[in-house]
C-alpha cells in the first residue's frame, strides 16, 4: 500500500490548535466536529509517492512519407491529407519543397494518403473528406496540372514508409482552326463531354461540355496556352465549334472516336472547308513514363496482328480510315522481378520504360517521328489499365500463342500466364501502381504490394499515315 509522507507530527503548530479547539468543546457532538475539520485539513496535505498511470498507452507508428514526380510537373508546396480506416479526415501536412520528407507519427490503424500538387488553378473543397470534390474554375480554365498520389497503408509496427507517385488528373490540350471566315468576330470551342470534377477519393464526377475561347492570329485562330481539362468520361468525344459571324452563331461539329485521357498532350488542328469540320489530333506523352503516340507517315500498315512490322512487334491495330491507324506495339523485351511503385524501390519500372529502346528497318526521320532517329524508337512506357485489359483480351492462356510465335522469331521470350506450380504470373501497368495476368480468369486489375515484384512489359503507341504518292 502506498502511504503518505503527510502525519500529523509534521504540523505541530496546527496539531496544538485542534487539541485546543477539542478542549473547547468537551462534548462528544463539539469533539465530532473538530475531529472532521482536521480531517479535511490534513487530507489537502496528502502527497503521494510514485503512483503509476495504469492506463495502457496506444501503440504508435513513425511514418515517413516521399512524393516522387516523373512528369517533373508538380508544384509545392505540396499537401498530403491522411484518413481513417473509416474515410473520416484525420491529418494535413505539407511538402514544402520537391525531394522534402514529412514524418508522422499515427497510432496502429488501416489509413488512406492522398497528395494533391498543382491545386492553384482550382476550387478546392472546405472540408477535405474523401467525398469532398475538387473542381475546374470554369471562368479560368486551369493552365497547369493537377497532380494526385492515393495510397492505403497499413501501421502494425514502430515504423514505415511510403513512397506516394504524383499522377496528372489533367490532359494538356491546344487548339488551332483553319478556315474561319475572315468575318468571324468570336470563336469557341466545346468538347462534349469532358469531367469538370474530381474527388479527393479519386472519382470523376460532373460530366459537362467544357467551352474555351481562341483568339485570332492571322488567318489562324487557336489558344492563346495549353489548357489542362480533366479526361472525357467515354470515347464518344464531340467536338463543336461556334463561329459568330455578324452576330450571327453558326455551328459546325464533329464525332471523334477518341479517349481525352489524364497525362497526355493533346495537339487538336481543325480545318474548316465549305461548311465541313475536319480534324486532326496529335498525342504525345508529357513525361518520359508517360503514354505518348507518336504520327509516322509510311507507305503499307501492318497487314495483320500480331505481326512483326519492319523490326517491331504489333499487338494491336485500329483502323481510323483507309489512310489512318493506331497501332500499339509491345517491347520485344520482357523483365522479372521488377519492383511495384509501393516499394522501396518506387521507379524502378518507370526507369526501365525511359531507358528503354528498340532498332526497326524503317526510316524514322525527325520530321515523321519526332523523338525517334536512326530507326531507334525510344519513349515506351508502362502499360495504362485499359491497354492492359485490351492485352490481356488479346492474348490471355492459350490465345498468346500468335503473339509468342512472333516474339520467338525474333528469338525474345514471349509472354508468360502461369509459372511452374500453375500460379499466374502478373505484370505491372498503370506507372508500376497496379497488375494484371495472362492467366485464365484472372481478370482483375488489381492494386500492387510492397515487397512482391512482378513481370514488365512496356508497349508504345503510334498514330500511322499512309504516305500519299
Amino acid at each position: 500500500m502506498y502511504r503518505s509522507q503527510a502525519t500529523y507530527s509534521t504540523f505541530p503548530p496546527m496539531t496544538n490548535m485542534l487539541r485546543q479547539l477539542i478542549h473547547s468543546y468537551p462534548t462528544r457532538l463539539g469533539t465530532l466536529c473538530v475531529q472532521c475539520l482536521a480531517a479535511l485539513f490534513l487530507s489537502g496535505c496528502y502527497d503521494p509517492i510514485g503512483e503509476p498511470d495504469t492506463t495502457p498507452s496506444e501503440p504508435e507508428c513513425s511514418l515517413t512519407l516521399t512524393l516522387f514526380d516523373a512528369t517533373l510537373h508538380a508544384q509545392y508546396p505540396a499537401t498530403v491529407c491522411v484518413y481513417g480506416e473509416d474515410g473520416k479526415y484525420a491529418h494535413m501536412s505539407t511538402f514544402g519543397k520537391a525531394n522534402d520528407t514529412l514524418r508522422l507519427t499515427l497510432p496502429h490503424g488501416r489509413y488512406r494518403l492522398v497528395a494533391l500538387s498543382g491545386t492553384a488553378c482550382y476550387h478546392l473543397p472546405t472540408d477535405y473528406a474523401l467525398h469532398s470534390v475538387i473542381s475546374q474554375n470554369e471562368a479560368l480554365l486551369p493552365t497547369s496540372p493537377l497532380l494526385m498520389a492515393q495510397a492505403d497503408v497499413t501501421l502494425s509496427g514502430s515504423t514505415a514508409t511510403a513512397a506516394l507517385p504524383l499522377v496528372p488528373q489533367a490532359a494538356s490540350l491546344s487548339f488551332t482552326a483553319t478556315g474561319i471566315p475572315s468575318r468571324a468576330s468570336q470563336v469557341h470551342a466545346t468538347l462534349s463531354t469532358l469531367y469538370t470534377a474530381v474527388t479527393m477519393g479519386g472519382e470523376w464526377q460532373s460530366a459537362l461540355p467544357v467551352t474555351f475561347p481562341l483568339e485570332r492570329n492571322d488567318l489562324k485562330w487557336g489558344t492563346t496556352r495549353r489548357y489542362y481539362l480533366f479526361p472525357s468520361r467515354s470515347s464518344n468525344l464531340v467536338l463543336t465549334l461556334q463561329i459568330m459571324t455578324d452576330g450571327t452563331a453558326q455551328y459546325y461539329s464533329y464525332h471523334l472516336p477518341q479517349h481525352l485521357d489524364a497525362g497526355y498532350d493533346y495537339t487538336f488542328q481543325v480545318s474548316l472547308a465549305q461548311g465541313v469540320l475536319s480534324p486532326s489530333i496529335v498525342i504525345s506523352g508529357e513525361g518520359n513514363d508517360l503514354p505518348s503516340a507518336d504520327t509516322l507517315t509510311v507507305s503499307d500498315f501492318p497487314a495483320s496482328t500480331p505481326s512483326l512490322w519492319h523490326g517491331l512487334v504489333v499487338a494491336h491495330m485500329s483502323m481510323l480510315s483507309a489512310d489512318q491507324a493506331d497501332i500499339l506495339l509491345i517491347s520485344a523485351n520482357e523483365w522479372d522481378e521488377v519492383s511495384s511503385a509501393y516499394s522501396a524501390d518506387p521507379t524502378n519500372a518507370v526507369s526501365i520504360a525511359r531507358q528503354y529502346t528498340e532498332m526497326c528497318d524503317i526510316n524514322l526521320s525527325p520530321s515523321t517521328l519526332p523523338n525517334a532517329t536512326s530507326g531507334l524508337v525510344t519513349q515506351w512506357h508502362i502499360p495504362t489499365p485499359d491497354q492492359a485489359t485490351l492485352l490481356r483480351s488479346l492474348y490471355a492462356d492459350a490465345q498468346a500463342y500468335m503473339l509468342n510465335t512472333q516474339l520467338a522469331s525474333i528469338h525474345m521470350p514471349g509472354i508468360t500466364a502461369t509459372d511452374l506450380n500453375g500460379h499466374p504470373e502478373r505484370y505491372l501497368c498503370t506507372d508500376g501502381q497496379q497488375t494484371y495476368s495472362f492467366a485464365a480468369g484472372s481478370t482483375s486489375i488489381s492494386k500492387a504490394g510492397t515487397k512482391a515484384t512482378y513481370r514488365l512489359r512496356l508497349v508504345k503507341q503510334i498514330h500511322l499515315r499512309r504516305l500519299v504518292e
